[in-house]
């Protein structure tokens, strides 16, 4: 299975090489949160991104002030050879 990132929910994104029951189960486990408020309600979530999601979502590194997509900061933080799967992005941190 290749790596993917998926949305989880309007703040949150994941990254592994698994498939969407994994996401939400290792979220929560991650989080703490229930499983009705993992994917804030929405059956379609989570799902893997598309190449042209990739490309369009904006990753804005706060400490260095950068910004990138997704697809780029995907390949930089794979090249640091991070323990999958774990936490992308979010909007709360």
């Amino acid at each position: 299975m290749a790596v993917r990132v998926f949305k989880v929910n309007d703040c949150d994104w994941w990254i592994g090489d698994c498939t969407e029951q994994q996401v939400i189960d290792d979220y929560i486990k991650f989080t703490g949160v229930f499983r009705e408020e993992a994917n804030s309600g929405d059956p379609d979530l989570p799902r893997a991104l598309t190449e042209a999601d990739l490309d369009r979502l904006k990753f804005c590194d706060e400490d260095s002030d950068e910004v990138r997509t997704f697809r780029e900061e995907m390949e930089r933080f794979l090249a640091t050879n991070p323990k999958l799967p774990c936490l992308f992005a979010s909007t709360e941190m």
